[in-house]
């Protein structure tokens, strides 16, 4: 194993928090009212944001009435991943004052090789390296560690005196320097593990599309001739459920917002 250095500016820097509120936070519809006060009109609009790994496991019971099962289907065709930061605080730096990246490079290792199975003695080889904050006048000395996949998932399982332990014995191994003082602090996200989140990212999967994502941001009632359809000439507010899985971005154009009068 050894370490690859960078001074410019190759990954974007991130800022260490004090807690992962969002991924404690149970998941929620929010009612929009595009205008007029609370009540003047008789429906309303419902714009559901839960994570795609939430929905993965809870979409039938989430939603009363159920989602169609062309929506559930999409679901479950969307992949579902997770990417967790490791942020690692120092009392004193031993990387250099512009240094920006620390990369790992595991000698042994084949990009053509099958992933080891045994994640308990192989997890920390999924760590791609860390971004060192800046500036450490506001931020202290920090390191933040990348880690992603079933990998991350399995870091979760363990305590954070482990993992400690282990990026500790990391970085000693990067420098050639067994001395080297272990981290003052360890924060780490672990968004596999908290139950409205169950991950970071959604992604295009094997067997899913694009259409997929479209499927998932299609308003709901189906039905055109239900008043509360936004297509609805009659009705004057829209009412429709909107869902699309979280980090994803949308696929297609959402339909036109309606104003007073139109």
């Amino acid at each position: 194993m050894r370490m690859r250095t960078a001074r410019g500016s190759g990954w974007p820097s991130s800022a260490p928090v004090s807690s992962w509120s969002a991924a404690s936070a149970a998941p929620t519809a929010w009612t929009w009212w595009p205008w007029g006060p609370l009540g003047s009109t008789p429906r309303y609009p419902a714009l559901t944001a839960p994570s795609q790994g939430f929905l993965k496991e809870h979409h039938h019971d989430f939603f009363q009435p159920p989602l169609p099962t062309w929506k559930a289907e999409a679901i479950h065709r969307l992949g579902f991943g997770t990417n967790n930061k490791i942020f690692l605080e120092f009392e004193q730096p031993f990387w250099e004052p512009e240094q920006q990246l620390l990369e790992v490079v595991w000698e042994d290792e084949s990009p053509l090789a099958e992933p080891s199975t045994d994640l308990e003695a192989s997890w920390f080889k999924k760590l791609i390296g860390f971004v060192v904050l800046q500036p450490p006048e506001q931020l202290g000395h920090v390191l933040c560690g990348f880690i992603a996949g079933k990998e991350a998932e399995y870091m979760e399982t363990l305590s954070d005196a482990e993992v400690l332990r282990t990026m500790t014995s990391i970085l000693r191994t990067l420098t050639g320097n067994p001395s080297l003082p272990a981290p003052r602090s360890i924060l780490r996200s672990q968004w596999h593990s908290a139950p409205y989140t169950r991950g970071s990212y959604s992604y295009v999967a094997v067997g899913s599309s694009g259409d997929d994502i479209d499927a998932l941001a299609q308003p709901l009632p189906e039905d055109a001739s239900d008043p509360r359809h936004p297509q609805a000439t009659q009705d004057s507010s829209w009412a429709f459920a909107t869902v699309v899985p979280a980090s994803c971005s949308p696929h297609s154009t959402p339909p036109p917002r309606r104003t007073p009068g139109t």
